[in-house]
């Protein structure tokens, strides 16, 4: 059996605002299920938009220097309520979700 590693990607190449704008829209658009760690949303960047935490997140995040590899993922097990199927899901944690959104923010602008 082999083992798979996560992704690498250079934090270098997303600027500081791409960083803020995914945390706005998580924070506005969902993405607020505490990850592997049990951290929540409001625990990562606080109970409103500027906070300290906030803040604090994303600067240590835009710090980061060199490759950054994604953590592990929390599996979750969901149950249809009208067919009954179960489904899996993968939750990450919160700042690997940050990261995936700005990602793809940089992605789609022209």
């Amino acid at each position: 059996m082999s083992s798979l590693s996560s992704p690498k990607v250079d934090l270098s190449l997303l600027p500081a605002r791409a960083l803020m704008r995914a945390a706005h829209h998580l924070r506005t658009r969902g993405g607020k299920a505490p990850g592997p760690d049990r951290r929540g949303f409001d625990e990562v960047l606080g109970d409103k938009p500027g906070s300290p935490e906030e803040k604090d997140f994303l600067r240590k995040l835009g710090q980061r220097k060199g490759a950054y590899r994604f953590g592990r993922v929390r599996r979750v097990l969901l149950t249809d309520q009208v067919t009954g199927k179960v489904r899996e899901i993968s939750v990450p944690k919160f700042e690997d979700r940050v990261i995936l959104r700005a990602l793809l923010e940089q992605v789609r602008l022209p």
